[in-house]
């Protein structure tokens, strides 16, 4: 019995020091759980989080959290060579490899099997590591086959993924294969080998259909798509920097349109689900990533937006692969870019959705047109649906990816601080948030977002009500200051109320 006990308590503690640690890690869930007190109320709050609990869904909170296994650094200071593994079957992909890595400034050396003094502790790239016997202690797994359709797939060959560092997979069936049998999808990426790679001058036509997302056929232009993929990682690990990126890979790719949903080809159920809902002409687009999931997310926008100045687009439509679009959706988001072309409206960023609005926002005008209700305001706190004019281009693109402090540096937390921004919001707002996905930057439930929603939305309309309220005033005095004609000319003057 008191053994029992012991058990427990210790178990308790364990869960009470890794919910510590995730606060510590995440500051910005923890101060949703604040904002929502604020505005709903302690009773409430814990009644949420009463229900949360039974359905689950604060076990990775409650959970020691799952690390990604170090990844040593490919630029070591002593200059050795990276290793890549390859039976002399796969020598051309470990020629492709080793000249990739060659562009980034990285050496390589091909071999064929074990040494005779045995893998030493460098970085190996290992490609098809199950034909071999012996693994170094340190490797990065190169899967050049679809798992998914493997029979012999077997316990042996699950623990030698799972043993590796890094999984580079080149078939988003595979991965799904994978995160189905436990594994972390923080450490699989993305590499397709579909076409001719580590050739700086070739650009080749990548579908959707390649990400093995098919999104109403629509086509972005990337540079060869094994680059992209292959500096993405590298990007991801911190082997190279962003800069790099954009000089070896990122300036080659090209936008489809003016509209494109951000999203990660590793996580397929979530890409998938928007392939579904999507019948409004965005394109699919494959996002960034990094160790640092909210430093992946920011450096994707720093991306996007860099390649819409690039293109010289006046303004570009990003939405996330978790958004959801109501029925009403198509008929409004037709009005609101109507107004979002008009001259006389100023604004720096349109929000379709705000997850927490705070309470010390100022609405610095409202407008009428078409019978949507906006709301020009100066803070913004979320990205699951925006449009970015051109005015904000450069602010975005200053986003300093060196810069890992979370509490300020997040890419909403970023903007929030320009201070001088003019964000357009509509009452009600234009999408939604899928509760039935997850947070693949903090690892929860989408609904730990959804009571903080509706009361966002409805201290909007507190805000719009109230200073309606104050311009009433002002305009009844301005009456009576004026005669009819002039007081009337000022009502109907443009689309503004005040």
């Amino acid at each position: 019995m008191l053994g029992r006990k012991i058990r427990k308590l210790a178990d308790s503690c364990a869960r009470i020091a890794a919910t510590t640690e995730y606060f510590r890690q995440h500051p910005e869930i923890l101060k949703g759980y604040f904002s929502f007190i604020r505005k709903r109320g302690l009773l409430n709050a814990l009644s949420r989080l009463g229900r949360s609990l039974r359905r689950g869904g604060a076990r990775r909170i409650l959970a020691p959290q799952v690390g990604i296994k170090p990844l040593m650094r490919l630029r070591s200071s002593c200059n050795d060579p990276v290793i890549i593994l390859a039976t002399p079957s796969d020598l051309g992909l470990a020629n492709i490899i080793a000249v990739t890595l060659s562009r980034a400034g990285i050496e390589s050396r091909i071999v064929h099997e074990l040494p005779r003094e045995g893998h030493d502790e460098r970085t190996h790239f290992v490609i098809n590591a199950p034909a071999f016997t012996h693994l170094p202690a340190f490797y990065t797994a190169v899967q050049v086959e679809d798992s998914s359709k493997a029979d012999p797939f077997t316990e042996a060959y699950l623990q030698i993924l799972q043993s590796a560092s890094v999984i580079l997979d080149c078939s988003t069936a595979s991965i799904a294969f994978l995160k189905q049998k436990g594994l972390d999808l923080r450490r699989i990426f993305y590499l397709p080998l579909g076409s001719r790679p580590g050739n700086s001058n070739g650009i080749s036509q990548v579908s959707n259909a390649d990400m093995e997302v098919p999104c109403d056929n629509a086509q972005e232009r990337l540079p060869d798509q094994f680059d992209y993929f292959f500096y993405r990682f590298l990007l991801a690990t911190d082997n190279i920097s962003f800069e790099e990126f954009w000089h070896l890979a990122g300036h080659e790719a090209e936008l489809p349109s003016n509209a494109v949903c951000l999203s990660l080809p590793e996580y397929v159920e979530r890409a998938q689900g928007f392939v579904r809902d999507n019948r409004f002409g965005f394109s699919a687009f494959p996002g960034l990533r990094h160790t640092h999931s909210w430093i992946g997310c920011a450096m994707s926008y720093k991306f996007l937006i860099m390649l819409a100045r690039q293109q010289g687009l006046r303004q570009i439509t990003i939405c996330e692969d978790d958004v959801e679009f109501p029925p009403d959706f198509e008929v409004r988001w037709q009005d609101i870019q109507e107004c979002l072309n008009d001259s006389d409206i100023t604004w720096d960023i349109f929000a379709g959705l705000i997850a927490d609005l705070d309470k010390d926002v100022d609405v610095l005008g409202l407008y009428k047109f078409r019978n949507q209700q906006f709301a020009v305001i100066n803070k913004l706190m979320s990205m699951v649906f925006n449009v970015y004019s051109e005015r904000v281009y450069d602010t975005i693109a200053r986003w300093d990816e060196n810069n890992h402090d979370v509490t300020t540096n997040t890419i909403d937390r970023y903007l929030e601080r320009q201070g001088a921004l003019n964000v357009l919001t509509v009452d009600p707002f234009l999408v939604g948030h899928k509760e039935s996905e997850q947070s693949t930057i903090w690892g929860v439930e989408n609904t730990h977002y959804t009571d903080l929603i509706k009361a966002s939305n409805q201290l909007l309309k507190e805000k719009i009500l109230t200073c309606k309220k104050i311009a009433g005033v002002s305009n009844s005095r301005t009456r009576a200051r004026t005669s009819p004609d002039d007081a009337n000319t000022t009502r109907q003057h443009g689309s503004q109320e005040f």
